[in-house]
């Protein structure tokens, strides 16, 4: 992530800035992120409060976040016909960047919904389970009844792509050309949360040889049971366990939900993706490069953009370090030295490390299953290539854009993330042992090291 899409997260808390502040350092090509723990903590019981308060207010916010997703995509197609030379590149981006801004709900203060609304469903399944001596089914059932309620873009995506590579050894090059062109006209952005690069056609290329090297037709069909098999399992066990109308409710809010946060996960993607030509036109307006305008804030963007100057000699101090606050809405940002000693007046530690020589290690359940394998340990996006096929990937947090690492990692493990999390949300989709909530996981565990995941008792073993 880079300076400008951090700075979407400073408009993100307009129901109460009782989240904040945010610290991000920005050195050798890595974001890191901070945050005081008291401030979440009391971020959660103001949302738990307007629940409480309104219970409605749930299904409302699910419901705007709907209809917020095909007005983005109207109002995007909208301005990218505004582009030509004569464009009004201040305004047209003023409008962008208020969209990009409000489709970072899924880290907003929504993030939360799966505590609070999962708790009375883990309250409820713990009890029922333990009537029946069945508490070792727990992970597999919390995990089917969290499980969105219908196919994510990112489910259909796959689908789509594992059709092509069952009818490619019948087709000719041209042929299998032509499908991976129309595949990337409808789905080139998953991958391009926040500053990600869309898919090409030699990504699809590499992809669909790999595909062919395995059991693909038994993973197309996999696939294309997923959701169906998961709604029919869900049945099941709420007719199982004698689940009431309210319980039921619940959990059908949090499939929704589980959907609904998978989504603006790919609608920040799909933002991003209709605005690189809006970008790369300002870019060429203040002579820098797009990787450079990454480096500025909206403000910054909209200021150098009215007065004609270029900030190649801004962008130039903090590519060296940069230090930003977002606090209160405002959005601060200290360079090169400034940043050092922005940082060194804060009683914080953006990068905390933790050594630990224990052997086994305990977390929360995304999805049951089973792995061993090397732990690689990727600290940012741009670490992903030294993940190989079959290890274990070990991460703070994960978001669409690590879609391909998940598919070849044998497990995931992540630091943070709840129930409905995207960790948990596309290890289900492509059927990945995976566990949450293991902290400082990428401090504890050793790059390389052999490790064990048992995703059926959250246990890994070293």
């Amino acid at each position: 992530m880079s300076i400008l899409s951090w700075s979407a997260f400073k408009d993100m808390y307009k129901e109460g800035r009782d989240c904040n502040p945010m610290f991000l350092e920005f050195k050798g090509g890595q974001s890191y992120y901070y945050q005081f723990p008291d401030s979440l903590g009391k971020l959660k019981r103001g949302v738990y409060e307007k629940i409480v308060e309104n219970p409605r207010w749930f299904e409302e916010r699910v419901g705007y976040y709907e209809t917020q997703f095909e007005f983005s995509k109207e109002k995007l197609r909208k301005l990218n016909s505004e582009l030509g030379k004569n464009a009004d590149l201040p305004s047209i981006f003023k409008e962008y960047w208020l969209i990009f801004s409000n489709s970072i709900f899924g880290m907003a203060i929504d993030v939360y919904f799966d505590d609070i609304v999962a708790n009375d469903l883990l309250t409820v399944l713990k009890t029922e389970l333990a009537k029946r001596g069945a508490n070792n089914r727990f992970a597999e059932y919390y995990s089917i009844l969290t499980a969105p309620n219908e196919p994510t873009t990112t489910l259909k995506e796959e689908l789509a792509f594992l059709e092509i590579v069952s009818r490619a050894k019948d087709l000719d090059a041209a042929e299998i050309d032509r499908l991976l062109e129309n595949h990337l006209e409808t789905y080139a952005f998953v991958p391009c949360w926040f500053d990600n690069p869309p898919w090409s056609i030699d990504d699809l290329k590499n992809r669909l040889r790999v595909e062919l090297t395995q059991n693909y037709m038994v993973k197309l069909q996999t696939v294309r049971n997923n959701v169906e098999l998961q709604n029919h399992r869900t049945n099941e066990i709420m007719d199982e366990l004698l689940f009431n109308s309210e319980t039921r409710n619940i959990i059908g809010r949090l499939k929704k939900f589980s959907y609904i946060r998978q989504e603006g996960e790919v609608q920040i993607g799909y933002n991003n993706h209709a605005g690189l030509g809006l970008k790369n036109a300002i870019a060429g307006k203040l002579r820098i490069s797009l990787e450079d305008l990454k480096f500025l804030t909206p403000d910054e963007i909209a200021h150098y953009l009215s007065a004609g100057e270029s900030p190649e000699n801004l962008v130039a101090e903090r590519k060296k370090r940069a230090f930003m606050i977002l606090k209160d809405g405002e959005c601060l940002v200290y360079s090169d030295r400034a940043a050092e000693e922005a940082l060194a007046k804060l009683s914080i530690s953006v990068k905390p490390e933790r050594e630990t020589k224990t052997e086994e290690l305990s977390a929360m359940v995304g999805n049951p299953g089973y792995a061993e394998g090397y732990a690689r340990i990727v600290h940012g996006f741009d670490e992903v290539s030294k993940l190989n096929r079959g290890d274990i990937l070990v991460v703070s947090g994960l978001s669409v854009e690590y879609i391909d690492a998940i598919k070849k990692a044998a497990a995931v493990i992540a630091e943070y993330g709840g129930i409905t999390s995207h960790a948990a949300v596309m290890c289900r989709e492509f059927q990945k042992p995976c566990l949450i909530r293991l902290k400082d996981a990428t401090k504890i565990l050793r790059d390389g090291e052999f490790i064990r995941v048992d995703a059926n008792t959250g246990i890994v073993k070293r």
